[in-house]
């Protein structure tokens, strides 16, 4: 989650004055499950409130779009989504940086990782697109014909300083710590070997 927010807030200090530059960001939790229609209504939502920013209005297509489907009472399909993003996306702005924040968390039932990414992939032209996760999430990044993919681990050092300020700035922690420097160094201890660079 940092690496994510420090991202984010990089990117919309950076594009936050540059109308032409979109920025979306979805966040996934292994307590949810997700379908590729929800992520995908999830950016197009982002790009929206860009575009609302920017133009201070939605466009007529967009417009139309809701209407069409609250008239028929149905919920838009993932190709419906997908081509409203595309054309919102192509009209409005030459760039779009879209953050996927620990897609491992995403579920396997139905493979919406895969769906999602192979959706995504049809923006290759502007996108640029930076997934977060376990390093078995990077295999589905195969359908980017350029992609990146670097490492990162916690140190034993990091965890240990981590659980170690934990432990100093919370009090109900401090209570769990209170039998001296002997139980402190065990908590510490075992919390660094169970998260194994996490």
């Amino acid at each position: 989650m940092v690496h994510r927010s420090i991202v984010v807030n990089y990117l919309e200090q950076t594009f936050f004055y540059d109308e032409d530059i979109a920025i979306a960001c979805v966040y996934f939790d292994h307590k949810t499950v997700y379908e590729p229609v929800a992520i995908l209504k999830s950016i197009l939502k982002h790009v929206q409130h860009r575009i609302l920013r920017k133009e201070g209005t939605i466009s007529e297509d967009m417009r139309q779009f809701y209407k069409n489907h609250l008239r028929e009472e149905r919920k838009p399909s993932l190709s419906e989504i997908s081509e409203m993003l595309s054309l919102e996306l192509r009209r409005n702005f030459s760039e779009i940086f879209i953050v996927l924040d620990a897609l491992d968390e995403c579920s396997v039932d139905a493979n919406p990782r895969k769906i999602i990414l192979q959706e995504l992939q049809k923006l290759q032209a502007n996108l640029r697109l930076m997934v977060t996760g376990r390093p078995f999430a990077a295999t589905h990044m195969t359908v980017f014909e350029a992609s990146d993919a670097v490492e990162i681990r916690a140190t034993a050092s990091d965890v240990e300083r981590f659980v170690s300020s934990q432990i100093d700035n919370d009090e109900s922690l401090q209570k769990h710590a209170a039998g001296g420097t002997e139980l402190r160094r065990k908590i510490i201890n075992s919390v660094v070997t169970k998260a194994e660079g996490m």
